[in-house]
This record gives structure tokens, sequence and C-alpha cells, in this order.
């Protein structure tokens, strides 16, 4: 009479985890290539430029970059990706409105990293809190990105700012925007105008950084970011001082 050994419990549930380790590892693309200096074309490329590209591959974001202390291309995930989401890059950060699809609603969350990873804004509503008030939700129309910030017009006329590291003192107003500025966590609410078409309101926006003093290991760092309804004598916005990027490989943080 012949007999079967079962395998013992642990040896199968180690085979579970390599082959599930397998798969995972050939559907993410390198973290690293050690013998390249390029980052290589890849479907789903939202932004490419001599050092950088951006891509989406499944359901996930990533960014390749040979801007490496060895000039040796790695690519990171950045976050999560779906249909319907777009992303922006100026080829050291990269801001993305991740669609979310909920019954029949469509709404979009704001994202923003670096391109070697670090998040500076995960998940957030599209619309900032404004004066303690609630929430809505809302798809973008025009998506901007600078170092360390990020700027955004909505479908129903929201004008918002992030950045990465907010300081004292607060948000300060450019000319007369339709309400008072509250920050919210990084963000804040640059103001509502939805009497506006949300397409021309978008194409006003202007989002820049200026860098006081600084290096790489912090300092300071103001975004302004500002729009111009039709028949505004001159624009309306923000400027928010905040603290500077850090360099985790030279400040070893």
């Amino acid at each position: 009479m012949s007999t079967s050994r079962r395998p013992h419990p642990l040896v199968a549930l180690a085979a579970l985890l390599l082959l599930a380790a397998l798969t995972l590892a050939a559907a993410v693309p390198a973290t690293a290539d050690a013998a390249s200096k390029r980052c290589k074309a890849r479907p789903g490329t939202v932004y490419k430029d001599g050092a950088t590209r951006v891509f989406h591959a499944g359901s996930s974001l990533y960014a390749c970059t040979r801007l490496t202390p060895r000039g040796f291309a790695r690519t990171v995930r950045l976050g999560p990706w779906s249909r319907g989401s777009r992303a922006v890059s100026n080829g050291s950060y990269v801001a993305w409105a991740r669609r979310w699809r909920m019954d029949d609603e469509r709404f979009d969350n704001i994202w923003a990293a670096s391109i070697d990873g670090r998040r500076f804004l995960v998940d957030s509503p599209a619309i900032p809190a404004s004066g303690g008030g609630s929430v809505d939700i809302d798809t973008v129309q025009r998506l901007l990105v600078t170092d360390y910030g990020a700027g955004w017009v909505t479908n129903a006329g929201h004008v918002a700012l992030a950045i990465g590291a907010p300081t004292s003192p607060a948000p300060v107003a450019i000319g007369t925007p339709p309400s008072p500025l509250t920050a919210d966590g990084r963000r804040v609410l640059v103001g509502s105008f939805p009497g506006v078409p949300a397409a021309q309101l978008a194409a006003t926006a202007r989002l820049s950084a200026e860098t006081g003093e600084t290096d790489d290991c912090g300092g300071s760092m103001t975004h302004t970011l500002t729009v111009q309804p039709p028949g505004a004598p001159e624009p309306v916005g923000v400027r928010w001082t905040g603290g500077a990027p850090i360099s985790p490989e030279i400040c070893n943080l």
C-alpha cells in the first residue's frame, strides 16, 4: 500500500509567498537598473525630458530618473493611478489628479511628490475647506506643478494651492480674492468663481516658486498662484511661504 507525504504547512506557506512575490515583481517595473543611464521608453508616458520619465502602468504611477548620485536610472512608484487620472511634471516634481468613480459620480483627489517618491500631498479632495466649511467633491480642469508646490482649477470654478511645508506667516492675498483665505493643512482655497467657464479661468492660472535663503538641508520657499477672471483689472490669488525641500541623501536624514 503506497502512501504519500503532505508537505509541511510552513513549507507550503513559503512556496505560496514566493509565488506571490514573483508575480508582484513581474507586474511592477524594476526599481533600478545598475547598467542603464537612461529611462527607457514606456507606454503610458505622461511626461519626459532628457533625464526623467513619468508613466503609469496598471494601477500605479511611476517616475524614472537618472538624476541620482551615480547617474544611473532609477524608477520609483509614486502612488495610485486609475482610468481618467491626469498628471503634470516639471522634471523634479509630479502632481496628479486621481480619478474616483462612485456610482454615477466622478471626482478627483490630488497627489503630489518629488520624482524620488517623497510625497507632500496624499489623496486630498480637490476643494480645500474654507472657513471651517464642509468639503465638496469636484473634478480638475487644469493642474499645475512647481518645486514643492501644486495648484489646480476645478470644473466648478474652484482654485486651490498646496505647498510642501507650510510655515508662518499664513497665506497672503494677492488682489481681492472672493473670500478670505483660510489654510486647510497644506492647502488653501484661493477662491471660487462659479460664474466663469472653467476652461477660461484655468487658462489664466499662473503658478511659481521663489526660494529664499536655502540649501540642500532646508530653507524657505514662497509659492504664488494667481488667476484673472474675465473683467478683473488684475490677477487675484495667493502668496504662501513655507519650508524648502530637504535632500535626505545629502543631509543624512
